[in-house]
């Protein structure tokens, strides 16, 4: 065989091998993202409680008794942070600035949250820009209630 022949299996072996490369960067682009994320305070509330929030609002609508009832009966930590992801998602908050966020989201909280929340008819693309933006990943929260 010449060297300007290739046979099936070197062709195999090649392929493999930029798939393999391919891995690898992916996995270089991940770290690098997670990288520029530590010392990033996350949102102390549970990724579920997040997401049942975003599927409430999309099934009932932002002023319907049962999102009103749900955010009603989160703590008053969780429901900051509920309006923190909200801020970043809707841009007032850089994610980088989430203690600022969050500090803001407790001191001015004059009013029920779920009252506040109810006013704003993009709540759920908001807190789903949020989360994006704060790299937590809902993938598994939105198959939980999608399988339900």
């Amino acid at each position: 065989m010449s060297k300007s022949e290739c046979s099936v299996s070197d062709i195999q072996f090649s392929t493999l091998i930029l798939l393999a490369n391919f891995d690898r960067l992916r996995l270089t682009i991940s770290c690098a993202r997670n990288t520029e994320r530590e010392g990033l305070k996350l949102p102390d509330i549970s990724t579920n409680k997040v997401v049942r929030v975003i599927f409430l609002a999309r099934e009932y609508g932002p002023e319907s008794s049962q999102l009103h009832n749900y955010i009603s009966n989160l703590n008053d930590e969780e429901a900051a942070n509920l309006v923190a992801i909200m801020w970043v998602g809707r841009d007032s908050f850089e994610p980088e600035d989430w203690a600022e966020a969050l500090a803001t989201a407790t001191t001015e909280a004059t009013a029920p949250t779920e009252n506040y929340l109810s006013g704003i008819p993009e709540l759920p693309d908001h807190l789903e820009a949020g989360l994006e933006a704060l790299g937590v990943d809902v993938t598994d929260a939105e198959d939980h209630f999608r399988d339900r």
